[in-house]
């Protein structure tokens, strides 16, 4: 294509790649050409990479999915530290064998030029083992926790409570044997470990006792009926200690115990008194 105006109109290409312009004028006296090279680049592409999660332990099989959008022809993958570590394909299924951090590239062309770079990083771990002993006080049990190579936790107790804690304390409301169970978790995968629990308590249901306690549940205040008691001990059901009072801060025969600024849920009240030693009663704040 050509013109022969002195100034022709814009001109546009219907393909992209490199094209040289020459201007020839001429005269009586003959003629002169001067050329110049001038590059059309395509539209630039929109790369995209997905998959399911870019986190896993290892041996860790990922399918990357090519998501781009935008006009290209061919596509090349770099895939540091997988088994392939390129690939020609849309949607490559990598392998990587060790824990790490590793770095996928995505590139696009169009007729063998580069039309766009995406990169994304991905995470390879270590396969958690899990691990834990405990000790029991009477319905106290302690956690000593022996995991290997993860990075959060949870425990079930087995009496319907949880903890992600890395090693908590948890008070039982009753006797009984109970299934502890902690799974340790990565990114991708996780490991658990069982164990049976017997928790044998000398102490008392408040309802084998002369006490009595109301209202229960309550929002606010509780209050105390019996025999003459030492002290008291308030836990939430993780096994921490959230109040406590002495008995000289309780009347003889009825005592006003303050729950307020106390968080909704259970709770455990020990009544500790010469009578009966170390009485339980299971309280529900609202």
């Amino acid at each position: 294509n050509g013109s022969t105006d002195s100034v022709p109109p814009p001109y546009t290409y219907t393909e992209f790649g490199s094209f040289l312009i020459s201007l020839i004028v001429s005269n009586d006296c003959g003629s002169d050409t001067l050329s110049q090279s001038v590059f059309i680049s395509p539209p630039p592409a929109n790369p995209t990479i997905l998959a399911n999660t870019f986190d896993g332990c290892s041996p860790f099989e990922l399918t990357l999915f090519d998501a781009s959008q935008g006009v290209y022809d061919s596509l090349y993958w770099s895939l540091e530290g997988g088994s392939p570590n390129e690939s020609f394909e849309s949607d490559p299924v990598v392998i990587y064998e060790n824990p790490g951090e590793y770095l996928v590239h995505l590139q696009l062309f169009r007729s063998g030029i580069q039309n766009g770079l995406a990169e994304q990083i991905i995470r390879v771990f270590e396969p958690p083992l899990a691990d834990f002993e405990t000790s029991l006080n009477e319905l106290s049990l302690s956690t000593t926790n022996l995991s290997e190579a993860a990075q959060s936790f949870l425990w079930n107790f087995g009496d319907d409570t949880e903890s992600n804690e890395f090693e908590p304390v948890h008070l039982y409301q009753t006797s009984g044997d109970y299934e502890v169970t902690l799974l340790a978790i990565n990114p991708g995968c996780s490991d658990s470990l069982s164990q049976l629990v017997s928790v044998i308590s000398s102490t008392l249901e408040l309802s084998a006792t002369a006490f009595k306690l109301y209202p229960n549940p309550t929002s606010c205040d509780i209050w105390l009926e019996g025999p003459e008691v030492q002290s008291l001990r308030l836990f939430n059901f993780h096994g921490q200690e959230v109040r406590q009072w002495a008995g000289r801060d309780l009347n003889n025969n009825l005592g006003r115990i303050d729950l307020n600024d106390l968080p909704s849920g259970g709770y455990l009240l020990l009544i500790n008194s010469d009578k009966y030693g170390v009485v339980r009663q299971r309280i529900i704040v609202e």
